[in-house]
């Protein structure tokens, strides 16, 4: 699982990262269709991190555990009657899915039939118009396609 933190937040970048991602994840697992693609997740990850959705927090780790878990919530609540989880997807969970991506703990299969991709591209993407005026957003690209299949909101100012 890659370690690179993200660039900074609330500074001009343009960044992309060329992450290896898995044929498969651990079983049971769900699939959310994202864009043109279709996302695998590990159920039992989702269900570890869920655990801590009500745990009361002291340190800003323990803090975001919580919202992790508050997320992996969100998202296998949307997956209970199945294995797909409906489109669209809460804000939250597209982070949560976001990070999994980042992190080549998450398996994308796409096209007809749908085929594992072996890598996504991660595009950071942010501008700085001021001091209290800036975007910066996560872009995750199949090879060789300029469009991307998910987009996540990453800062704001």
């Amino acid at each position: 699982m890659p370690d690179t933190p993200r660039p900074c937040a609330g500074e001009d970048t343009d960044e992309r990262r060329l992450i290896a991602l898995p044929f498969s994840v651990a079983l049971p697992d769900i699939a959310v269709p994202v864009g043109h693609a279709i996302v695998r997740l590990s159920r039992v990850q989702l269900e570890e991190l869920a655990q801590a959705a009500s745990i009361q927090w002291s340190t800003e780790e323990e803090r975001m555990a919580r919202i992790d878990g508050q997320r992996a919530q969100a998202l296998l609540r949307a997956a209970s009657g199945g294995d797909a989880a409906p489109a669209p997807l809460d804000p939250d969970a597209r982070h949560l899915l976001s990070r999994f991506i980042e992190q080549g703990r998450a398996s994308i299969f796409c096209g007809t039939p749908p085929q594992p991709q072996t890598h996504v591209t991660v595009r950071y993407l942010a501008s700085r118009a001021g001091p209290l005026a800036g975007r910066g957003d996560i872009l995750f690209h199949l090879p060789d396609d300029p469009t991307p299949f998910l987009a996540v909101n990453w800062w704001v100012a």
